[in-house]
């Protein structure tokens, strides 16, 4: 099931455990996906290149992801483009999934002093967080399904190196006046603030989840469909991310992740 309100402030601390503070990289790409030997395609070259920039142009790393994704679906670096735009992704819905949190909380405490405009905006901010997200999780789970379907344990992270980053919480003072609206209903978030959030936030919440699913040069699988299991609205691809960390993780029964998704498979008896 879909975490909505308290699973995600819960996250903040399970991402905060085992998390990674080496650099990252992108899944070498597998030949076990498929025998076509193609030339490096261009736009995974140039994502590959945006993803290593000091200041790395996420937008752009997704772009060029899905351009590798559309136009060479049957060379293995599809699974790497896959791997990238699925924890670009996710770090986008992390920035909207929160907000509409916050104004969802805020709104219980707005009172007589709030004036129609105030709603209306409020409410305005909720129409394009939803129109957002639905929109990144389609995304989202396309990635998923293509990683859990073409899952093998031999592919291992090599060739992209992400600039060091050490993001291990996003504090909720991180999206500022939303913050506060949630608090105590006033003041209403400005236009300004949600912009800022939807610049900033994805790319911290990137290095969040790319710390939290990368240990020593290699993914960690179950946390990483664990992860996935968390964001995505469908519930039966949700019950098979479930069920593929318990498959990964059945000769290790205390694994944290498995813990969670035994919890969270509870839910679908």
């Amino acid at each position: 099931m879909r975490k909505v309100m308290t699973i995600v402030l819960g996250l903040f601390v399970l991402f905060a455990v085992g998390c990674s503070t080496n650099t990252a990289s992108a899944v070498n790409p597998s030949k076990e996906i498929s025998k076509v030997e193609v030339k490096i395609p261009e736009p995974y070259t140039t994502m590959v290149k945006k993803l290593n920039e000091p200041n790395p142009n996420l937008d752009s790393a997704l772009d060029f992801a899905n351009l590798t994704i559309k136009d060479f679906p049957a060379t293995p670096y599809a699974y790497n483009a896959h791997f990238v735009r699925s924890l670009i992704l996710l770090g986008q819905d992390h920035a909207y999934l929160n907000m509409g949190i916050y104004l969802g909380k805020g709104i219980d405490h707005m009172g007589v002093l709030s004036t129609s405009a105030d709603v209306d905006v409020v409410k305005g901010f909720l129409k394009k967080i939803d129109v957002s997200e639905k929109t990144i999780v389609a995304s989202l789970d396309e990635s998923l399904r293509y990683i859990l379907e073409n899952y093998k344990p031999e592919n291992k992270i090599d060739k992209i190196d992400f600039p060091t980053s050490d993001v291990k919480i996003i504090k909720k003072s991180e999206y500022t006046s939303f913050n506060w609206f949630a608090d105590i209903g006033t003041p209403v978030p400005k236009q300004s603030d949600y912009d800022d959030i939807v610049k900033n936030i994805p790319q911290k919440a990137f290095y969040l989840y790319m710390n939290t699913v990368e240990t020593s040069n290699e993914i960690n699988y179950p946390k990483y469909f664990l992860t996935g299991s968390f964001r995505t609205f469908d519930k039966d691809l949700q019950k098979k991310l479930l069920n593929k960390v318990l498959a990964l993780t059945e000769n290790d029964k205390y694994n944290e992740s498995r813990i969670e998704a035994e919890k969270d498979l509870k839910d679908f008896k």
